[in-house]
């Protein structure tokens, strides 16, 4: 798209033609502006409101430095060295909508029960100083001379990284890489999976143990402190899928757990009872109560005492993956059993109200 000779959505300037020395950057841009743009002058600061009625500081630099950091953006691209395949934020091709489906495929490949931890980074971009920029542009990229040094000064602001230029998203995945790295093998080792977009860190493990939750707590934050990031103390959930809810918020996108299907009789049904995994005696009780639940002339109370009976012998059973909670199927018997004691005792009382009163007596 071209608007008054300049086209939009792409750098005017390519790098290899600015960045050669400081000549070809003077003739580009114009000796002032050009000495503008490595002294790090005309840059703003722009409060961008967010969705806790907090506001986010960001840096907006001039446009010329803007041209500037668009075509070192795209000279990065193109480099061979890219960042992690656990990167999805700003990565071309890529989005948060692609990490929710990424963990949604996830959850529905595992057939054991899944927790997601989220974290978020304190500060990711000013945490970056001037000196460390330069050393991931000198060492990932291999700039050196002039093009380092415009390089770094365009992708900084007082003395660390600026969080509103083009290519520092892209600089932050890649000083980012080696926490991507070390997190990959470790959700390797819990059978799950690892998930960054930009400083929102995802972790998904297949496990709902709250020790080895935990543990994954702990082996995450000490990862990023190892690498110099610090974790921020209140922005960080844990969601146990199953336990504590059948959704989780990934990058800002709802993700639903797996839903397996069943078929009846009478067509299909959504869902399948957790209480299939238990042994066939507690199959057993189970029809039986419900059974009981539907006869008429049996008692409330004795429906009760044996749903207790019947909860008690599945919270205690062990399985394969240890002791066993209440499960959904125990929770849906229970408020199935509970509606009709209701619904039977409101109209045993109704009847008593209603049936005529014999009274004893001589005539």
């Amino acid at each position: 798209m071209n608007v008054q000779g300049q086209t939009i959505g792409a750098p005017p300037v390519q790098w290899c033609h600015i960045a050669a020395n400081w000549q070809a950057l003077a003739d580009a841009f114009g000796y002032q502006k050009a000495t503008n743009a490595l002294r790090q002058q005309g840059w703003a600061t722009v409060c961008v409101p967010k969705r806790d009625g907090t506001t986010r500081e960001c840096d907006a630099p001039p446009w010329v430095t803007k041209q500037i950091g668009w075509a070192l953006l795209e000279a990065l691209y193109l480099h061979p060295d890219q960042p992690h395949h656990a990167a999805f934020g700003f990565v071309p091709g890529r989005g948060n909508q692609d990490a929710a489906s990424a963990v949604a495929h996830f959850l529905a490949r595992m057939r054991a029960p899944a927790t997601v931890l989220t974290q978020d980074i304190k500060n990711a971009f000013p945490t970056l100083s001037e000196p460390q920029v330069r050393a991931i542009l000198r060492d990932s990229v291999g700039l050196s001379g002039f093009q380092l040094h415009l390089a770094t000064r365009v992708s900084c602001r007082n003395g660390h990284l600026a969080m509103g230029a083009p290519q520092s998203p892209h600089i932050l995945n890649l000083a980012m890489r080696q926490v991507d790295e070390q997190m990959q093998r470790l959700a390797q080792q819990l059978g799950g999976a690892w998930i960054r977009y930009a400083d929102d860190c995802t972790l998904v493990i297949a496990s709902r143990r709250r020790r080895t939750i935990r543990k994954a707590r702990r082996m995450l934050k000490a990862c990023l402190r190892a690498n110099g990031w610090q974790p921020h103390p209140r922005k960080h959930h844990t969601t146990r899928l199953g336990i504590d809810s059948q959704r989780t918020e990934v990058c800002g996108v709802s993700v639903a757990a797996p839903v397996k299907t069943r078929y009846t009789k009478e067509g299909r049904t959504v869902g399948k009872r957790p209480s299939t995994q238990s042994p066939r005696r507690l199959r057993h009780k189970q029809r039986l109560w419900e059974h009981l639940a539907k006869k008429p002339d049996q008692p409330p109370a004795a429906i009760a005492a044996g749903y207790k009976r019947y909860t008690w012998s599945l919270a205690r059973w062990k399985g394969p993956r240890g002791p066993t909670p209440r499960t959904r199927a125990a929770q849906n018997l229970r408020s199935q059993v509970e509606r009709r004691i209701s619904t039977r005792s409101a109209r045993l009382l109704a009847s008593e109200r209603t049936a005529p009163t014999v009274v004893s007596g001589t005539v």
